[in-house]
């Protein structure tokens, strides 16, 4: 599981994130199928890719590309691994968590959303542990 966001990290859409990157809508999920299909993990909301800077400059990477798609792809796989391995570390503030939270109401929706399913993620995987451990 992706745990390499930073704490009041912006949370970019697909159409924000098309915006950033200045490419279409439909070629940001071009590239994010491509991404996961070589072991890019996103963070998620359901089946909706929640983008963060470094998802963006992935994206970035992908649209400068002169070598295939697929290539590049690997090698952004291997650079999230390493960052990955990284930030074992969570790391949090608390004292100004609330001057730097979104303003527009679309964004503060998207991050509530990330938030709810992080818990419900660390709530299965508590519960999968639990089963593991009552299971030995």
């Amino acid at each position: 599981m992706r745990r390499d966001i930073q704490p009041n990290e912006r949370v970019f859409s697909s159409k924000e994130a098309a915006e950033e990157v200045g490419i279409a809508t439909p070629t940001v999920r071009k590239y994010g199928q491509i991404l996961e299909r070589n072991g890019y993990e996103f963070f998620k909301n359901g089946d909706w890719r929640i983008f963060v800077q470094s998802d963006i400059e992935a994206l970035i990477a992908l649209r400068d590309t002169d070598k295939p798609l697929d290539d590049t792809a690997k090698d952004l796989v291997y650079q999230q691994e390493e960052r990955i391995e990284g930030s074992n570390e969570t790391e949090i503030t608390i004292s100004d968590t609330y001057e730097n939270l979104p303003h527009d109401p679309n964004q503060l929706k998207e991050v509530l959303k990330f938030l709810v399913n992080e818990l419900a993620a660390t709530r299965e995987m508590n519960g999968f542990h639990k089963m593991i451990l009552i299971n030995v």
